[in-house]
């Protein structure tokens, strides 16, 4: 599988279930790659801002972050 399928895969797989956490063996094994291909997808979304590695070593989905426009309303943002 291509890297820009695997990314598209998870990126679609933590949108779905956003509360989504997985170690690092749960996602390889999700997603049928070996460990370090997984590890190395993984850090590229995190350093995108899209996930985070945890405290318990597992992997989530960002929050999205909200802030104030300067109208006054709010903004959603990824």
């Amino acid at each position: 599988m291509a890297y820009a399928d695997v990314v598209d895969r998870i990126r679609t797989d933590f949108n779905d279930a956003p509360g989504m956490e997985l170690t690092l063996g749960q996602a390889a094994r999700l997603w049928h790659i070996g460990p370090d291909d997984c590890r190395f997808v993984l850090d590229g979304l995190v350093d995108a801002g899209f996930l985070h590695w945890t405290a318990r070593r597992t992997i989530a989905r960002r929050a999205r972050a909200t802030r104030m426009s300067m109208t006054g309303a709010r903004e959603t943002f990824s």
